[in-house]
């Protein structure tokens, strides 16, 4: 079977590249021939006026180190994407295809422009007549009364030959919007496990925190950070610019590689972002999610039920990521939708 991936696998976010690579993963070991349907450049961040714009921006505001970390990002995702093989609606391919699999990640997020514009791609429309089926894709934090005041997400729905959405936010949205079953699956990121990783990325040793985030931390929590790792003997690895945590002891590029190194060598890890949340939980570590009120996140934690770590932005940081966390009942359930995500696609895959 011909399929083609409908997701965000150009953004430059480690955790978009690895629910993209997984998800294409599983199918071509599942015999399926991949492909990943062409993302228009206008308006995402990785687009060359985006790019242009961003080193502008940080060469004005005088910050040439972050300007070279930025670079060297974009260097580092490109070299990365040699796994997807891009169709487009104009090539021989194209035609070929049998089922069309829009997610995962926030594709129908309406906050977003870029997701927003580019409607009929992550809806579907484009593909009518043709098998589509949706996998864990997400709406993020969007406002569900635009998606119940416009008919046209419904008939989009609608054409799809099965439902599938990562969090229950999202599915209780879609329930409203069509009779279909909607079910409930995971990230494809969660699909693959930590030896699969291991294939693609050693650890990186040493003894340290590693910090993954997209907003800075308050000073106070920068500094019990930073006490927190000096009196357990820790180095501070920082994933994210530089001015998000000036206190770490080595900063390292955001690329897709290096995400996973860290994150599996890691002894613990803060974050504020879903995946940093959810390969936390897959690679089994000690962490701490700083609460953004993003539902996608939070509601994976309740799903697990690991809501206390959860932390708002003065909560003492230290106090939380100490307490251990028993993975035990967590990786049963983490193993029960995983099979059940699993069996979602299989069944749906091999019906005409």
């Amino acid at each position: 079977m011909k399929v083609c991936i409908v997701t965000a696998y150009n953004n430059l976010n480690s955790g978009s590249y690895w629910q993209a690579f997984a998800l294409g993963y599983i199918l071509k070991n599942a015999g399926c021939e991949v492909y990943y349907y062409k993302c228009p450049s206008k308006g995402a961040k990785s687009s060359l006026r985006e790019t242009i714009k961003n080193i502008w921006k940080k060469l004005h505001g005088l910050e040439f180190a972050e300007a070279i970390d930025y670079i060297k990002k974009i260097v580092l995702f490109r070299m990365s994407k040699g796994f997807f093989t891009i169709v487009n609606p104009s090539g021989k391919k194209f035609n070929e295809i049998n089922c069309f699999i829009l997610g995962s990640d926030t594709i129908w997020n309406l906050d977003s422009e870029y997701y927003k514009h580019n409607k009929p791609i992550f809806w579907g429309d484009f593909f009518i007549g043709k098998k589509i089926i949706s996998y864990a894709g997400s709406i993020a934090n969007t406002n569900t009364e635009l998606l119940l005041n416009n008919q046209e997400f419904s008939k989009s729905i609608n054409q799809w030959a099965a439902i599938s959405v990562r969090d229950r936010f999202t599915q209780d949205a879609f329930s409203r919007l069509t009779k279909k079953t909607v079910s409930l699956n995971c990230d494809p990121s969660l699909l693959l496990q930590e030896c699969h990783y291991k294939k693609f990325c050693q650890p990186q040793p040493g003894n340290y925190i590693f910090i993954y985030l997209f907003k800075p931390l308050s000073n106070k929590q920068n500094e019990n950070i930073r006490k927190f790792a000096d009196d357990n003997n820790l180095k501070v690895i920082c994933g994210a610019q530089r001015k998000t945590f000036e206190l770490s002891d080595k900063h390292i590029i955001n690329s897709p590689n290096n995400f996973i190194r860290y994150m599996l060598g890691a002894k613990y890890v803060i974050t504020d972002t879903y995946h940093g949340t959810l390969f936390s939980t897959n690679f089994n570590k000690q962490f701490v999610t700083i609460n953004r009120n993003l539902k996608k996140a939070n509601d994976y934690l309740s799903f697990l039920d690991l809501t206390n770590r959860i932390i708002n932005t003065e909560t003492n940081i230290s106090e939380v990521i100490i307490t251990p966390i028993n993975y035990t009942q967590i990786n049963q359930t983490i193993n029960k939708i995983r099979h059940d995500s699993l069996s979602f696609l299989k069944n749906n895959l091999s019906t005409n």
